[in-house]
């Protein structure tokens, strides 16, 4: 088989999820239960070297929120604008600030599963390819990318 590249994930998971109700019923509770990703691997494994548990987390979000989202396309808005939706009187949620301390993956990650299963349900344009791309950036220059939602979500 053909490995995949990383940047096809989402397109594939939105396309599909409309036919594949395997695929749709492993990622559909992954975001509120962790212990469950290994439901999802047989997806991942295309995209990803499933021994880089970053990676495979990270994935497994975004695949997850995809599914709860009930998306039929990628949207245009950053996490930062997204999560605008979550705030009362303009003031950012306390996940959010715990997003933008975060200085792990890890912290990042934990954060990120709680704030997206609080958006699923909200009125958002939520752009997955580029959470997809911040989340692969944060690796390399994590200031960047908090930075980047920090501004969308201000402005």
């Amino acid at each position: 088989m053909i490995k995949k590249n990383i940047w096809d994930f989402v397109p594939y998971v939105i396309k599909e999820k409309e036919t594949n109700s395997n695929l749709a019923r492993a990622f559909r509770f992954v975001l509120r239960c962790p212990e469950r990703e290994y439901l999802v691997w047989e997806y991942l494994c295309d995209f990803i070297d499933l021994e880089d548990k970053e990676a495979r987390e990270m994935l497994s979000i975004i695949g997850s929120a995809i599914v709860m989202f009930e998306i039929e396309e990628d949207g245009c808005d950053s996490l930062g604008k997204a999560i605008k939706a979550l705030s009362y009187d303009g003031e950012p949620p306390a996940r959010f600030s715990n997003l933008l301390m975060a200085n792990t993956m890890k912290s990042l990650l934990e954060d990120l599963r709680v704030i997206l299963y609080g958006l699923r349900n909200k009125d958002n344009n939520l752009s997955f390819q580029m959470l997809l791309n911040d989340l692969v950036d944060f690796k390399t220059d994590p200031q960047e990318v908090k930075v980047r939602w920090a501004k969308a979500f201000f402005e």
